[in-house]
């Protein structure tokens, strides 16, 4: 049935030893004992594409014979032919139905893959973003921060500088003036005294301001690691005293830090 041939018995070289009704003598293995033994009339190659010779042949319609015993005439044939090409379309269909659900299960599983994928790479993508976001923010804090200690400590220098002097300077007029107004001041020396005192008191005032300002700087400098190892020891105690400089005058009094 390879060449996709419609088969009778008609064709069979048998024919004239049935139609003796010889059947007893027929030989199960042989052409005309096929037939009888399979109570075959007809064998219908289902075909598709091009011709019946050389198309793809899908598989058999096997026919008995029919109910009033006549033989299979042209039109019957004809139509046989017409059923087994209708037949072959629509188990091709079928199959190819089947093949387009199996790709469409396929692709959308692909789609569903590729998708999770492309929601995986979006995170990973916005934790990098957050992340560059947040070392570029830091980048930019710590350059704010040099430059802020480095106009800041020059200024800072000229007035511990200056509040030191002033220091030095009443405490060697103080003891002399009050020396020389000890047992009948005037009024001017009074004054003189008085305001050597305030002026004591000034340069203590200026003296604890520079310390705190030099503490904070201190403090921002060593907090967002300025010209340090990316890999350092660090010390601990160090850090709290830090972020207590930056933070302490935030503390409400009721709060107490040991």
């Amino acid at each position: 049935f390879a060449t996709g041939v419609l088969v009778t018995t008609y064709d069979a070289t048998a024919v004239a030893q049935l139609s003796r009704g010889e059947h007893e003598n027929l030989d199960p293995h042989s052409e005309a004992g096929f037939w009888v033994a399979h109570g075959l009339e007809a064998i219908v190659p289902l075909t598709l594409g091009g011709e019946a010779s050389s198309g793809k042949v899908l598989g058999l319609l096997l026919l008995g014979g029919k109910r009033d015993g006549r033989r299979l005439d042209d039109e019957d044939l004809a139509m046989l032919q017409t059923l087994a090409n209708q037949i072959s379309v629509a188990i091709e269909s079928a199959n190819a139905f089947a093949e387009i659900q199996r790709l469409n299960e396929g692709l959308e599983r692909t789609v569903a893959e590729r998708t999770a994928e492309l929601e995986r790479a979006l995170d990973e993508l916005k934790q990098m973003q957050g992340q560059l976001i947040e070392t570029e923010t830091q980048a930019v804090l710590g350059r704010v921060v040099a430059g802020i200690v480095h106009e800041v400590n020059t200024p800072l220098g000229g007035l511990r500088s200056g509040a030191d002097t002033l220091a030095k300077v009443i405490d060697r007029v103080q003891p002399v003036l009050a020396a020389e107004a000890k047992d009948s001041p005037t009024s001017e020396q009074r004054r003189a005294l008085r305001a050597l005192s305030r002026g004591r008191d000034l340069t203590e005032l200026l003296e604890q301001s520079g310390e705190r300002i030099g503490a904070v700087l201190g403090s921002l400098q060593r907090f967002v690691s300025l010209d340090e190892a990316e890999v350092k020891p660090h010390d601990l105690r160090q850090g709290l005293e830090d972020v207590l400089t930056l933070l302490g005058p935030r503390l409400p009094s009721t709060i107490s830090v040991e």
